[in-house]
């Protein structure tokens, strides 16, 4: 090969190794300019199925704004709303948000803790996360957390103003309100279950109507919950949530019925829902076993009421109000039916576990 040969095979391989560099230079510049402005925008994922994508321009406990790149702005019903994605947001607050989605609270507080919000939406859901996810572990007696400094946290989030705004304001508002009856403070409870009422969402005004109703069931003025429990029931809402409200509300108003001296028939309607609903919604269906137990105590079938109870302790657990309640009434019944093991079983779970539960307490100050 002669060297002008040699130098033309060179310029070749040149010129092959510089437009092919260039090609796929570009090529990566487009993609990664391309990745760039798939992911550089806020995300809203809705209940319903649709997603958002641009920047969130508004927001209150009602109504999240998206502006998307094309200047249009989208409207969306907060409580239609599933879960929110900031653009560019730290790791931890999207694992935090998932883990108290899923109820796996233990450790929010400490990821959340090393993660510094870049502006003020991030700032409220840091503080939002938080509160929610101590006043589950309090609830469940888990992570130390003391009922009531937990309470005083979630009381401050609520009465800041800057949180009223927050598209889960409402959810922060029931989460108090479960605090307050958890620790016995009942009118309390019912003030907040009442601010419920605000929300533009049917399932969250009768979610407020029928925790109101279940706060006077505790304080015994049975007459005032069958009216806020039939109230619930003749909403003309539709929605799946809705519907599933008025299923508790039914049950609800058949144990207030069980106190006015028609306990059978409470028992028929109670047993009904059991048997056609769907008993993968553990809190319907531990609700249910619960006022079946108090439909069967006022019928005087002590043994049947003892066996409604055991459905919850041992199936219908998750929530740990209704638990500390069946255990509360299994404490007594497995006493009188002289099973005094099982009965201290009981009573222990419920004084260690769910020392922080309504029925907790009023196990300690009854000396139960």
């Amino acid at each position: 090969m002669t060297i002008v040969d040699k130098r033309k095979k060179y310029f070749q391989e040149f010129i092959v190794k510089t437009y092919c560099f260039s090609y796929f230079h570009w090529l990566l510049v487009l993609v990664i300019v391309g990745f760039s402005n798939s992911v550089s925008a806020d995300t809203v994922d809705t209940k319903s199925g649709r997603g958002y994508r641009g920047k969130i321009s508004g927001m209150n406990a009602n109504t999240v704004t998206v502006t998307t790149s094309g200047g249009k702005e989208e409207s969306i019903q907060a409580f239609d709303v599933k879960r929110i994605t900031f653009d560019g947001e730290p790791n931890g607050l999207r694992t935090a948000r998932r883990n108290v989605a899923e109820g796996q609270v233990n450790r929010v507080e400490e990821t959340l803790d090393a993660i510094e919000p870049q502006n003020l939406m991030q700032k409220i859901e840091k503080n939002y996360l938080i509160v929610m996810a101590n006043a589950q572990l309090a609830l469940r007696g888990e992570g130390g957390k003391k009922i009531e400094l937990v309470r005083k946290e979630l009381e401050s989030f609520v009465n800041d103003r800057e949180n009223t705004k927050w598209y889960q304001f409402f959810q922060a508002i029931e989460k108090f309100g479960d605090l307050e009856v958890a620790s016995r403070n009942l009118e309390n409870a019912s003030q907040q279950f009442g601010m419920l009422a605000k929300s533009s969402s049917p399932e969250v005004i009768l979610m407020g109507q029928y925790k109101s109703g279940t706060v006077n069931v505790l304080l015994g003025d049975y007459p005032a919950a069958k009216t806020q429990f039939a109230a619930v029931q003749s909403s003309s809402a539709s929605d799946p949530g809705s519907v599933r409200m008025k299923l508790l509300a039914k049950v609800g108003a058949a144990r207030c019925d069980a106190e006015s001296g028609e306990a059978k028939s409470a028992i028929t309607t109670i047993l009904n829902v059991i048997k056609n609903e769907d008993p993968g919604d553990m809190d319907l269906f531990g609700r249910s076993y619960n006022a079946l137990g108090h439909c069967y105590l006022k019928d005087g079938q002590t043994k049947a009421a003892l066996l409604a109870f055991l459905h919850t302790d041992v199936l219908y657990q998750r929530d740990a109000e209704i638990h500390a309640e069946a255990l509360f009434q299994l404490t007594k019944l497995w006493q009188q039916d002289q099973k005094p093991a099982q009965s201290l079983d009981a009573k222990k779970l419920l004084t260690t576990k769910y020392r922080n539960t309504f029925w907790g307490g009023k196990a300690q100050s009854e000396r139960l």
